[in-house]
């Protein structure tokens, strides 16, 4: 999906009355693309609501990317959370890669359940990576095992494919000509570079959508993205055949713990991050939905045998799509 113009989208309302603006979650682009459901077919939000469930249209994402001069495709994931780097020093800039590991003599309880605790083949001197994401060939290298990626400072934040444009403002009272009292809003604009943009990775579409439709109306004031369907060669979603493994996490997932699924009992350690509120828009019901905590996007499980499910709800909108790493 490619933005012709800026786009924005709103985050989740706080108790207060600011709010800012951030990337969202995959609901609102599968949104915007049964929007065309609506605006075309006629198709009513109820309709609509029960193909989402039933999963006509199953993505995974969003991912950010970038097309190349020779037409590559360079694919953009969060960072897994597993990952660490030697501090750099004041002469030179280290490419040492640490990937967490269980510790079984580190016990802790999350509710009922016990949980190992994570340790790096070097504990001091660590600092976090450079950046947020990792590149589709970085995270490949990851998941066949190979720590030494020698480039993986080098794709910096710089090389993200969007700059940001900030604005602030505040909200007038209704049919008057002064401020609403406390209203003040701010909103991040995501202005990205020649093609680039969003993408997904395409499970299933019975209704022919991507192809049906080659733009939708996306994000806030509903600005113009073209679509495009290409296929890609990639290892990433190869299945690990070791017992043993790590499940990194490619959506949000929801676990009514706020950390852990109901169905827990071959996890033996985490790596997540700061738990996330997001919101939904009540389509049926034309009005906000709830808002839930979600663990985020780059979150690592680890655990010895298979498990059903990341997310305990919310599957039907892509929550708690993984895969699988290399311990």
């Amino acid at each position: 999906m490619k933005p012709l113009d800026w786009v924005a989208f709103r985050a989740a309302k706080s108790f207060s009355t600011s709010e800012d603006s951030h990337f969202p979650n995959i609901k609102t682009f599968l949104g915007a693309l049964y929007g065309n459901l609506y605006n075309f077919e006629g198709k009513s939000a109820k309709e609509i609501s029960q193909l989402m469930k039933e999963k006509a249209l199953d993505i995974t994402g969003p991912f950010l990317y970038k097309q190349n001069e020779n037409d590559d495709i360079d694919i953009f994931f969060k960072k897994p959370a597993i990952l660490k780097k030697e501090k750099e020093n004041d002469n030179e800039c280290s490419d040492q890669i640490y990937k967490a590991y269980i510790d079984k003599n580190i016990k802790f309880n999350i509710g009922k359940k016990e949980l190992n605790g994570l340790r790096y083949k070097k504990m001091d001197n660590l600092d976090d990576l450079n950046k947020n994401f990792i590149n589709l060939k970085e995270l490949e290298d990851l998941k066949a095992g190979n720590l030494n990626i020698k480039d993986i400072e080098k794709n910096s934040l710089t090389n993200i494919p969007y700059k940001i444009e900030r604005k602030i403002g505040i909200e007038l009272e209704k049919g008057k000509r002064r401020t609403k009292k406390g209203a003040l809003y701010s909103l991040n604009y995501f202005r990205f570079e020649d093609n680039a943009g969003f993408c997904f990775f395409v499970e299933k579409d019975d209704l022919n959508l991507l192809e049906k439709y080659n733009t939708i109306k996306l994000g806030t004031k509903g600005k113009l993205a073209t679509i495009e369907v290409i296929e890609i060669d990639t290892i990433i979603f190869d299945k690990v055949n070791d017992v043993e493994k790590i499940l990194y996490t490619l959506t949000p997932s929801f676990m009514e713990s706020g950390i852990l699924p109901k169905n827990s009992e071959n996890i033996q350690a985490i790596a997540n991050y700061k738990s996330e509120t997001i919101g939904f828009w009540n389509g049926v019901e034309n009005k906000p939905g709830e808002l839930i905590k979600v663990v985020p996007v780059g979150s690592c499980y680890y655990t010895k045998g298979e498990i059903d499910s990341l997310t305990d709800e919310y599957d039907y909108y892509g929550f708690g799509k993984y895969i699988e790493l290399k311990r």
